[in-house]
């Protein structure tokens, strides 16, 4: 049978692999002539940097986005990193979160530590890693 889709977002990608893994045609339809939906990035027309326009960071615990990337062949363009390090900019400068890799949510306070945020961010980030944590 042939199907057509219509998105190619994660959820359009989604349907598409399944699609094709029980045999069907598939032709997927996307209107901006690259794929990932809010998933992706553009360029800055004046530094030329990558900006991200969505799902830029994946934890471990994504299991069914990770095994979507999986089904889809694409496994070996992920960049994974072994502990949670992030760059975080502001008017002040750049700043960086460095987590060790010691257990949750231990390991988000002590990278929450260094970095150059107000500490009652730093407190709310560190309280949901908790609750996230239970």
């Amino acid at each position: 049978m042939r199907v057509v889709v219509l998105g190619g977002g994660l959820a359009g990608l989604a349907a598409a692999i399944r699609l094709q893994e029980r045999r069907h045609d598939v032709v997927l339809i996307e209107r901006r002539g690259i794929l990932g939906g809010r998933a992706t990035s553009t360029r800055d027309a004046a530094t030329g940097d990558a900006v991200d326009n969505g799902t830029h960071v994946m934890l471990g615990c994504y299991d069914a986005t990770l095994e979507l990337v999986r089904r889809s062949g694409a496994e070996d363009l992920l960049d994974r990193r072994s502990a949670l390090q992030l760059e975080y900019v502001d008017d002040r400068g750049t700043s960086l979160l460095r987590c060790p890799p010691v257990a949750a949510p231990l390991h988000l306070g002590l990278g929450l530590l260094r970095l150059r945020l107000p500490w009652r961010l730093r407190l709310q980030a560190l309280r949901q890693g908790c609750a996230l944590g239970r």
